[in-house]
């Protein structure tokens, strides 16, 4: 499919939804307000200009022809790459202003407690006061915007079908509120949120909570843990729109503990590339692949 055809059915899904739980204040950064690539880099943080900066170092990106490319040219890739993701990052608010930093801080740690808590209705709540006054689309704010899209996806997804919950889901843009999200889904609408066919599918029965969140750090690989090189090397294979990626430790039915690996992509959007046993422990949950044969297996009978 046409990535711009993608992007803007996204956002359809998002806005439509959106009108369950009231007005829709959230909107795609218009790609004609960017003059050029460097531009955007040069609005960024510094600390997104070294995480740039390190991927030009360390990244060895080759050509159609498999050798590795020049320096400059693989900069001026990474420089396209973030123009993408800053031409495609979701923005909440009709403000011409941030919502202030300091209070942003505190907003965010309480959206992450109700998120904690399964309360989407309190975030949705605790926000709407603000985004008539301000803007939420740096730091902090853009994930209160992440979180507040999650919240209205999720309590949408209550009231669609089961054939429509997955299609819903995919467009949540929040790390920890999708991990999380997509396990409060039936089994069958889950499939499609997750890329590897042998990551575990758990169906539980309590609520899932999230121990750690850790980032990997895909541009020095001597850091990376050894228990985790191999999923990443499957996941930089696969996922080729990859910018960063998150390994989330979470615990279910308060005794069975497994990761989650999470692609953050160029364009904004979130993938869940996989739910893990830790260690190679044992658990009750079955994979992907399996319950696929199961219900084709039942569809071939019925």
């Amino acid at each position: 499919m046409d990535k711009k055809i993608k992007y803007i059915i996204v956002a359809l899904v998002s806005l439509g939804v959106l009108g369950v739980v009231g007005t829709s204040y959230f909107a795609f950064k218009s790609k004609n307000k960017t003059k050029n690539n460097s531009e955007i880099v040069n609005t960024l943080p510094d600390d997104k200009k070294s995480t740039i900066q390190e991927r030009v170092d360390y990244s060895d990106i080759k050509n159609k022809d498999g050798n590795s490319i020049k320096k400059e040219e693989k900069g001026s890739m990474v420089n396209s790459d973030v123009a993408i993701y800053e031409n495609n990052k979701l923005i909440l608010g009709n403000g011409d202003k941030e919502y202030p930093n300091d209070k942003a801080k505190k907003l965010l740690g309480q959206l992450k407690l109700y998120a904690s808590n399964i309360e989407y209705d309190k975030i949705i709540n605790a926000v709407r006061p603000y985004i008539n006054d301000y803007r939420f689309s740096l730091g902090d704010n853009q994930e209160i915007a992440t979180m507040y899209n999650d919240a209205s996806l999720m309590l949408s997804i209550k009231l669609a079908s089961d054939s429509a919950k997955g299609t819903i889901a995919k467009a949540m843009r929040n790390v920890e509120m999708k991990a999380v999200g997509s396990l409060m889904l039936p089994e069958l609408s889950r499939e499609e949120l997750i890329i590897d066919q042998n990551s575990l599918t758990p169906i539980i029965s309590g609520k899932p909570v999230i121990v750690s969140n850790e980032v990997i750090n895909l541009n020095d690989k001597s850091k990376i843990k050894e228990e985790d090189k191999e999923k990443v090397e499957d996941i930089i294979e696969n996922c080729d729109k990859l910018l960063s990626l998150h390994k989330l430790t979470l615990n279910l039915d308060k005794k069975n503990k497994v990761s989650a690996y999470m692609v953050c992509n160029l364009d904004g959007t979130v993938d869940i590339y996989g739910f893990y046993a830790l260690n190679g422990a044992k658990t009750p949950y079955q994979t992907v692949a399996y319950w696929k044969e199961i219900n084709k297996k039942i569809a071939e009978v019925s």
